[in-house]
């Protein structure tokens, strides 16, 4: 056969081509009897091997254009799912399929030609059918499967043509449309969106918002669908145990059981909902795959919730919420600073038998109390919201789950070798985020330029050094645009001072600190652009009452390297230099003068703060506290009705053009 072959191909006529083309049709060329029959042919005629080179890339190409033309003529339908994760800069492809009955992970090299990952791919189809003889060789005659034998493979495009197999993988996913094994035609699922976490909060409470927790991969919550679902039966008051990540419960997926409620993003439970539990389906989806559930295993997640129970008839900040019903218009936005109280705190064996003993251990556990932070939170309508005390799971579990399906956009900054932090969240259609970041105070100290020189004073006295050296506070500092107002900016700071009642003189020097940081931050802001439009706003929880220091600093500008402050740490951490303070940024209190912000048996004081220049903001509106009586109804705060120990305090302000 070779020898008419080799005939054909010095005549070179396009009929006797045609010829050749129908001999390789039916006989197939065994290749390897050929390669023998080549072998001796080149020996006796060394002189035709550049012809048979020729032809060999002629027959390469009609064996590629029958096999293309044969698929193609096939009326296949997707049988299988081809799944492709192409991470940006990963420099491995995994590549997810069924070959001969089993799902097989390729991790493929992305630079990889396609013909190298074609003999993959036909190592492990002849395996598994291998495998597969050798089951039956005992009764049948069946033979394994040669490492010759032709396996039918290619990559097809949207327009059905083939691509060469000197392609490289990473070129080609997209624009391939299918990818065909023998006889199965696979669709290609690149970078589909899938939902790799999704759990409900399994303390529920009436009257709060039911929110899940969720992460996508090549996913976003607005092109995604979800699915709410409630329980027929009532289950009284129990908490059920579930396991949220358990798709396979007959019982939870018997459809007769669950009644679909709506496709928002997240469900508000109410009074009806106490005593039924929750179903969750989500269905991911991207801008290039919008929600398709054609495809099996399409990375669609389902979780269930714990039973509802009924809420308290009110709460402490219910009248608040009258004053709060509504986002702020035009030119006008809403400011909250609030110590919400870390768990980390609250959950000790102290808190919970000698600073909280009146507060029963329940309503001090976090499950319970970040549905009601959440509901407290949330009826504000804060375009600028600033917390205080909040753990790092808090803040990645709860408030970023429920506050982003708001439209709000957050940053956490956790304290030196702490588990709770400080965190901003702003409204994403009133504020843009061009840049944030956490400072701790002691490293800005030693190392920030802008606190050189208040770094050299303090060298002085060895021990008052140290003293501010050991704390663990920081500030959390962003700058925000204002949408309505371009060019508008503002530098916003929230921190958390130390505590200690014997350590005004610390708080001083770590606000010091923190001007200092906001000051150097405007600087570089209008330098890099003079036009810039720079304001500031500054608050927190700084552990300072009305008639310190600290807020004579913040407010008039200026504390004298004499003022009694200086002694509250004793002699021995007394400055011995020159240490007056000042800064240009003349705030003012927004709140006025509430009697208290904090309210435990012992201590009540006003030592929460949102702080402004008023030539830049004008207030517009302040929240009244809740009454007295109320805060007192159960002892102190927290309670079954506070869920933590200080009261937000908020504030309206509007833009002052002149300032």
């Amino acid at each position: 056969m070779f020898a008419a072959i080799h005939r054909l191909t010095r005549r070179c006529k396009p009929v006797q081509v045609n010829r050749c083309y129908s001999i390789f049709q039916a006989h197939d060329l065994r290749r390897n009897l050929l390669a023998k029959q080549q072998a001796i042919y080149y020996r006796q005629n060394p002189g035709c091997l550049h012809i048979a080179r020729s032809w060999t890339k002629i027959v390469q190409c009609l064996r590629q254009s029958i096999m293309a033309n044969r698929i193609k003529s096939r009326p296949m339908e997707f049988h299988k799912v081809m799944q492709v994760v192409e991470k940006q800069n990963d420099p491995t492809t995994i590549i997810t399929m069924e070959i001969g009955g089993r799902t097989r992970l390729l991790n493929r090299p992305s630079g990889e030609k396609l013909s190298k990952f074609f003999i993959r791919v036909g190592a492990n189809l002849k395996n598994a059918q291998n495998k597969k003889m050798r089951k039956v060789a005992k009764t049948t005659n069946a033979q394994s499967v040669h490492d010759d034998a032709s396996i039918e493979m290619m990559f097809l495009d949207r327009s059905g043509n083939e691509i060469s197999s000197d392609e490289i993988l990473s070129d080609i996913w997209k624009k391939a449309d299918c990818f065909i094994l023998q006889d199965v035609k696979y669709r290609i699922a690149y970078n589909f969106p899938c939902v790799t976490k999704l759990k409900l909060p399994q303390t529920l409470i009436a009257g709060t918002l039911l929110y899940p927790k969720i992460e996508f991969e090549f996913a976003n919550y607005y092109y995604s669908r979800f699915e709410w679902y409630r329980c027929v039966e009532q289950e009284g008051n129990q908490q059920m145990e579930v396991d949220s990540e358990n798709e396979n419960n007959t019982e939870k997926d018997d459809p007769t059981k669950w009644k679909f409620l709506h496709d928002q993003k997240t469900h508000l439970l109410s009074s009806d909902d106490a005593g039924h539990r929750f179903k969750l389906v989500v269905f991911p989806g991207n801008s290039d795959h919008q929600v398709v559930e054609d495809i099996e295993d399409s990375g669609v997640m389902t979780a269930y919730s714990g039973v509802v129970v009924p809420g308290q008839d009110y709460y402490l900040f219910d009248s608040r919420h009258e004053h709060t019903k509504n986002w702020c218009g035009e030119n006008r936005f809403r400011v909250m600073t609030y110590n919400i109280l870390a768990d980390c705190y609250a959950s000790t064996e102290y808190a919970q038998s000698d600073l909280f003993g009146y507060c029963p251990s329940n309503f001090l556990n976090m499950s319970y109390r970040i549905q009601i932070l959440l509901k407290e939170i949330q009826g504000y309508h804060s375009d600028l919201i600033f917390l205080q005390e909040v753990d790092r799971f808090v803040f990645d579990d709860h408030l970023v789950p429920a506050l982003s399906l708001q439209n709000y956009a957050g940053a956490f900054g956790a304290k030196r070798q702490l588990k709770e932090g400080v965190a901003i969240f702003y409204n994403r259609s009133k504020f843009k985020l061009v840049n944030v970041v956490n400072r701790i105070l002691e490293d800005s100290l030693l190392n920030d330029p802008a606190n050189s020189s208040l770094n050299e004073k303090l060298s002085v006295n060895p021990d008052l050094k140290l003293r501010v050296t050991q704390r663990a506070s920081c500030v959390l500092i962003s700058v925000l645009e204002s949408c309505e107002h371009s060019g508008s900016y503002i530098i916003t700071a929230n921190t958390h001072l130390y505590w200690h009642p014997k350590a005004t003189h610390i708080r001083l020097i770590q606000i010091a600190i923190v001007l200092n940081i906001m000051q150097n931050m405007r600087n570089e802001l209008i330098e890099s652009n003079p036009d810039n439009n720079v304001k500031c706003l500054l608050c927190g929880d700084l552990n300072a009452s009305l008639n310190t220091s600290v807020l004579q600093l913040l407010q008039t500008g200026r504390v004298p390297s004499n003022h009694a402050d200086w002694y509250s740490g004793g002699k021995l951490e007394y400055h011995n230099t020159d240490l007056s303070l000042s800064h240009d940024f003349k705030f003012t209190t927004t709140c006025g003068t509430p009697e208290y912000t904090n309210y435990v048996p012992g201590f009540s004081e006003c030592i929460d703060y949102i702080l402004v220049n008023p030539e830049h903001f004008n207030i517009a509106k302040v929240i009244p506290p809740p009454l007295h009586e109320h805060v007192i109804e159960h002892s102190a705060l927290p309670s079954v009705k506070a869920p933590s120990d200080h009261i937000a305090q908020i504030v309206e302000l509007t833009w002052n053009e002149d300032g």
